[in-house]
C-alpha cells in the first residue's frame, strides 16, 4: 500500500517484517525448548549417594537481634466485607499474636478499599 505525499508523489512504506527469516525463529524456539527440557530433567548423578545435610539454627527472635522495630505488612485484593476482627483470625491461624494495629487504606477518587 503506498501513501500519498504532500506534493502528491506515492511514498512506498517499509514492511518492517518483510525479512524476518522463519528458519531463525524456528531455531529460537527449538533452542527455548532444549532449555525447557533441560530444566525439567535436571543433571543430577543418580549413582552418588547423597550427603547428610547438616541442620542449623538459624532463626532468633527479635529480642535476640535487637531489632525492636515495628514492621507493617500490606495485605490487598481482599474482599470488601473482610474486617478487621477477620484479619486477626488469620493472622492468628499463621502464627501472628502480636498485632498493635490495623488499618484499612481507601483510595481517594471512588472510597474503595485498597487495602
Amino acid at each position: 500500500m503506498a501513501a500519498e505525499k504532500e506534493d502528491g508523489a506515492a511514498q512506498e512504506l517499509l514492511d518492517l517484517y518483510g525479512d524476518l527469516n522463519s528458519e531463525e525463529a524456528g531455531s529460537l524456539e527449538a533452542e527455548a525448548d532444549a532449555l525447557y527440557d533441560d530444566v525439567l530433567t535436571g543433571s543430577v548423578d543418580s549413582e552418588s549417594a547423597l550427603k547428610k545435610r547438616e541442620h542449623r539454627e538459624d532463626v532468633k527472635l527479635a529480642a535476640e537481634c535487637g531489632d525492636l522495630n515495628n514492621h507493617s505488612v500490606y495485605i490487598g485484593n481482599f474482599t470488601w466485607w473482610m474486617s478487621d476482627k477477620d484479619l486477626i483470625t488469620i493472622a492468628g491461624k499463621h502464627g501472628v499474636r502480636d498485632i498493635l494495629k490495623i488499618k484499612f487504606a481507601e483510595n481517594r477518587t471512588n472510597g474503595l478499599s485498597k487495602g
